[in-house]
């Protein structure tokens, strides 16, 4: 990959690739797409000399904002739609809400009670890509809202004290990120601890 200058655009330094994710419902093929796509966007992939060419771009006002949220929707929608088929050929019921964070010792878990718990639990620890494309869905979206949050200290101008409170605002701190789905719905976010 060669960079001639900071002002070139993000998208045609870090390549997306976008397709037909999770789609196929055998426990096998999407356990290779969801990993595949994890490995190739994923932030410890990123070369160091890269990182400095994004931070650099960040701090001109480029649009890494923008890269990140489209490598979370696209980690999003193929974890979705592997969670929704891995869950489905176990027998679990969708029509019941669902939950889902990273437990303190890094294991993805059920947040609450469901009719199919156990089952839930057994599917999410024996499907060790859903908690790799988890964590990576967490880490780029807390990198987003912080540099979000640098931003709006910088506008302003306002310091650390600023920076805090923006923090404490947005919510970010001692926050678990979160999954909510409920049948074809379904909604990530971070959550008070």
């Amino acid at each position: 990959m060669t960079i001639d200058g900071i002002y070139n655009s993000l998208n045609s330094m870090i390549s997306i690739q976008q397709g037909e994710v999770g789609k196929e419902k055998a426990s096998g093929e999407s356990a290779e797409s969801l990993s595949q796509l994890t490995d190739s966007i994923s932030l410890s992939s990123i070369d160091p000399k890269l990182r400095s060419v994004l931070e650099n771009i960040s701090d001109q006002g480029g649009n890494v904002v923008d890269a990140l949220e489209g490598n979370i929707d696209t980690l999003q929608e193929g974890f979705l739609d592997t969670l929704h088929g891995r869950l489905e050929d176990a027998g679990v019921n969708l029509d019941e809400k669902i939950t889902l964070k990273l437990n303190d010792g890094d294991a993805l878990e059920l947040v609450g009670n469901h009719p199919d718990k156990e089952t839930i639990n057994t599917v999410l620890s024996e499907n060790t890509d859903l908690k790799g494309a988890f964590e990576e869905i967490a880490s780029q979206s807390e990198l987003v809202r912080d540099i979000k949050n640098i931003r709006k200290v910088v506008r302003t101008r306002g310091g650390a004290a600023q920076y805090a409170e923006v923090a404490a605002d947005t919510g970010s701190g001692q926050d678990a990120y979160q999954l909510s789905i409920k049948g074809s719905f379904s909604h990530f976010y971070f959550a008070k601890d």
